[in-house]
């Protein structure tokens, strides 16, 4: 979601013509412009978290299951796992 929320401010940015650098969490910008970056960060941070986004993720998925294979190295048998529907079912989850 960060990295989600950087890019939605410097392409708000870009529209606007201000100049917008970033490293990891740092958000730069000329110093007149401060206050327009400023104002475009919060505005794309509160439009990006007032999506259901987990849910949606979760409704994407939820009828999709991952099945993991591994092999036992002392046994030498290869195990297949529901894992999805394990975290499910332990966690009661709608992954």
């Amino acid at each position: 979601l960060d990295s989600t929320h950087m890019m939605l401010t410097a392409l708000f940015c870009r529209r606007l013509g201000i100049t917008f650098a970033a490293v990891h969490d740092c958000y730069w910008t000329h110093a007149c412009d401060v206050e327009v970056m400023n104002e475009i960060c919060r505005e794309q941070f509160v439009q990006l978290h007032s999506e259901p986004l987990v849910k949606q993720c979760g409704e994407r998925r939820k009828n999709k299951r991952i099945i993991v294979m591994f092999w036992l190295r002392n046994i030498g048998k290869t195990y297949y796992c529901d894992v999805l529907a394990a975290v499910e079912a332990a966690e009661n989850l709608m992954l």
